[in-house]
């Protein structure tokens, strides 16, 4: 059960993020830089991902791949709500 979490885009992904942590601690000037190079580690990984979770679709028919495709969308929502609001509140 805790395997179908544990996978390699979300490891690299919370490795990213305590690595951002520590640069953000100890030189916040470089923190922008880091999230970009971190952007560009983490999409192939995550284009990977959703073509094995295609593949499995097609052969046990599941749904997971549409499931990934829906948290993407939320996801990218939710950070586009939040940088207007941040936008706006900086204004």
């Amino acid at each position: 059960m805790i395997k179908k979490y544990i996978t390699l885009p979300s490891f690299i992904t919370l490795f990213c993020i305590i690595i951002n942590c520590v640069i953000a601690l100890t030189f916040p000037e470089y923190t922008r830089y880091f999230l970009y190079v971190s952007i560009l580690v983490l999409i192939p990984f995550i284009i990977v991902d959703l073509i094995k979770k295609r593949k499995e679709d097609k052969n046990n028919d599941t749904e997971n791949f549409k499931f990934s495709v829906y948290n993407i969308l939320i996801s990218i929502v939710i950070l586009g709500v939040l940088f207007f609001v941040i936008n706006n509140n900086i204004n």
